[in-house]
């Protein structure tokens, strides 16, 4: 592996003002931008990497006060400007001059405006706190565009999932009066719609920001990042948040110096960055009280919305089988209750395309439809569906007449987009799958609905947070949940279907109550209830970190464990992660014990998968067998690559008839060759 050529892999290529920006850090501050290899030399100077198991030291009110002190900086920048004569650049003036028409969105947040702004000129790192439907996620950027932060650099926006990403930059463009992928864009795997040079607003995914953070670690093009959603937990949010709590103080000290060399030119200064943090149900002791992150408390802004009631029903009996259970639900909202969408949670795709079917074949028999008036309704007795009996309006046709053709064809779970039903309609309904893995124009179909006819939306968590669906009336919640585990032994992964926690509850309850009364339908008792955990345990402590620990060692990171993490994982876990970088060739450790990177591991960085999948592809490449290679990868990185389709539900025959089917293709001494031979057939 020595003999590769590193310098060729490059993400993207450096436009001319990142060049300058990159020349004058490495003329004043020695940091390779590049390699960042030296970067954390100067962090470890301040001690801000701390131990976790080292006592936490004694504020240093001196310390805190040096560091507000960056409050002071946009004043000094429009103080310099006004002594100079000269007026730093809005790139985004055009928009503002689309938006001289426009009226404002009438939003929770807008009445808090200048709150923020202040609070965010203010401070090097700013909390906002706000429930679902307060308008945080698409009025900040527009606050900060029209209160002239672009001059400073561009704005990035990171979302958990993708579908976030992408609504949001297309909501944010509408409003602005601008061209999606102009000055406003965004960027996911496998699709982007942004221009280096010409956008300056970005919505991006977590891994999308990390990726560009291995080719340069200050991100000196941005003057404001956004961490949406950051409740979630999620693995990349909170590695983005340990390193940019430390990029925020060197890009300071960078301006701060820079200003004093080149007292007469404002524009050759890397601008100070501003870090906004955004949630709507934030576990704030993670921040507010994590010293290694923030050494002074950042502030938090708060948000109250003005909500609709929403009444919540539960189960009498917590069912065996949720997914029948939900099914009866829906039904009966359907038939008796007022026009509203639905929306259903569920665990996992499969869950959700069986749901889809189940619903199908029931509702398309029903004879007469034809929800009752809101003034028609007994409040107390109509709404509490176990009182309603739906058995005289569904026709004796039902779920066991369908044959067992139909079944199979519709319910294929391949994932083939030719060979799955993502879309059921019949005269009076609309049913809806969304999951992750849906293509992106199939999950747009839940913002682009028939007014018409009343839409069933069957979800993952997906639904739960990051997203705000018109027309939702009522929730059905089956109270599970899919994670995904590491077992610290073996180093397997797995998946565990668990219940969800309290907030995540409250969560789904708060997708409706914003326009009208909302009605959320839990089916579990309120016993079970009671047990739920408050909060779910941040995705660190339960996934592979083998991938995410390379892209630190890339980015420059020496020394994994002293990283500060919002919630340290477990010991063991970063020495498994660890130890499996070694034993791959990704890492080494010097006469220290420190940990560093190899060329193996810097190429295996640039690729998406567990290092463990990427060198199987780069030695099959190198070897001449490609293709085989890649056989290898797609069978050992897929989830749940066999299923089968009434594995669950199915009568006893079609067990049998799968099984035979199976054997066609088992291999009696390996699962691997086994799911190999399932996949050269799927090709074949």
């Amino acid at each position: 592996y020595e003999d590769l050529e590193i310098k060729e892999i490059k993400i993207q290529p450096l436009n001319d003002n990142s060049k300058n920006v990159e020349n004058n850090i490495k003329k004043n501050y020695h940091v390779d931008i590049l390699s960042a290899a030296n970067w954390e030399e100067e962090i470890l100077s301040d001690n801000n990497f701390i131990d976790e198991a080292m006592p936490t030291p004694i504020r240093d009110e001196e310390l805190e006060s040096k560091m507000i002190k960056d409050s002071d900086i946009f004043k000094q920048i429009i103080l310099k400007e006004q002594e100079l004569g000269m007026t730093i650049k809005d790139p985004a003036q055009s928009m503002m001059d689309n938006l001289k028409d426009v009226q404002r969105v009438n939003l929770p947040i807008c009445s808090l405006e200048h709150e923020i702004i202040e609070a965010v000129r203010g401070n090097p790192v700013v909390l906002i706190c706000g429930s679902t439907g307060c308008g945080k996620s698409t009025q900040v950027p527009r606050m900060l565009i029209e209160n002239g932060f672009l001059k400073y650099g561009k704005m990035v926006i990171t979302q958990p999932r993708r579908l976030a990403a992408t609504t949001l930059a297309v909501r944010v463009a509408e409003e602005m009066k601008v061209n999606i992928g102009a000055e406003i864009g965004y960027q996911v795997r496998f699709d982007c719609k942004s221009e280096i040079d010409s956008t300056l607003v970005r919505f991006v995914t977590d891994g999308i920001l990390l990726n560009e953070m291995m080719s340069n670690v200050l991100l000196p093009n941005y003057g404001v990042i956004i961490i949406d959603e950051a409740h979630e937990r999620k693995l990349g949010t909170d590695i983005l948040i340990g390193l940019l709590s430390r990029i925020v103080r060197i890009r300071a000290k960078i301006f701060e110096k820079q200003s004093r060399e080149n007292s007469n030119c404002l524009n050759e200064c890397t601008f100070p960055l501003r870090l906004i943090l955004m949630s709507a149900t934030m576990e704030t002791s993670s921040f507010l009280d994590n010293k290694k992150l923030f050494p002074s408390i950042p502030p938090m802004i708060s948000i109250d919305v003005p909500r609709f009631p929403v009444n919540v029903y539960y189960s009498k009996e917590t069912p065996d089988d949720y997914l029948a259970e939900a099914e009866e639900k829906i039904s009966k909202i359907h038939l008796r209750l007022p026009p509203g969408d639905i929306l259903v949670f569920v665990t996992g795709k499969k869950e959700v395309l069986e749901l889809c079917k189940m619903l199908n074949n029931r509702l398309k028999y029903i004879k007469d439809n034809k929800p009752i008036n809101d003034q028609e309704i007994n409040k107390e007795e109509a709404f509490d569906l176990d009182k309603i009996n739906i058995d005289d309006n569904i026709s004796s046709h039902d779920n066991s007449n369908i044959s067992d053709n139909e079944s199979d064809n519709e319910d294929n779970s391949d994932v083939n987009l030719k060979k799955i039903k993502l879309l059921y309609e019949g005269n009076t309904y609309v049913i809806l799958p969304l999951f992750s893995k849906l293509p992106l124009d199939y999950q747009q179909k839940v913002f682009n609905k028939d007014i018409n006819k009343r839409t069933i939306i069957v979800s993952t968590n997906l639904a739960e947070t990051s997203l705000t669906i018109e027309g939702l009336k009522y929730i059905v919640d089956c109270g599970f949940e899919k994670n995904k585990y590491r077992d610290q032994e073996t180093g397997l992964e797995n998946f565990k279907i668990e219940w969800i926690t309290k907030s995540s509850a409250d969560q789904r309850k708060g997708r409706v109550g914003r326009t009208s009364v909302g009605y959320c339908y839990r089916l579990y008792t309120p016993a079970v209830f009671g047990k739920f955990e408050i909060h779910k345990s941040p995705e660190i402590m339960r996934v592979p970190l083998t991938y995410t620990f390379l892209q630190l060692k890339k980015i420059g990171i020496t020394k994994i464990k002293q990283f500060p993490y919002p919630k340290s994982p477990l010991e063991e876990s970063i020495d498994l992660s660890l130890n499996e970088l070694k034993q791959i060739g990704c890492i080494n450790y010097d006469v220290d014990g420190n940990e560093n990177i190899t060329k193996l591991g810097e190429v295996l960085a640039y690729i998406p998968l567990e290092p463990r999948y990427a060198k199987i592809l780069l030695d099959s490449y190198q070897r001449g067998i490609l293709a085989y290679g890649i056989i290898l990868a797609v069978v050992l990185s897929s989830e749940e690559l066999l299923e089968f389709p009434e594995h669950e539900r199915g009568s006893r025959e079609s067990k049998t008839e799968n099984i035979k089917r199976f054997e066609q293709f088992r291999n009696q001494d390996s699962d691997l060759l086994t799911e190999i031979n399932v996949f050269l057939l799927y090709l074949s």
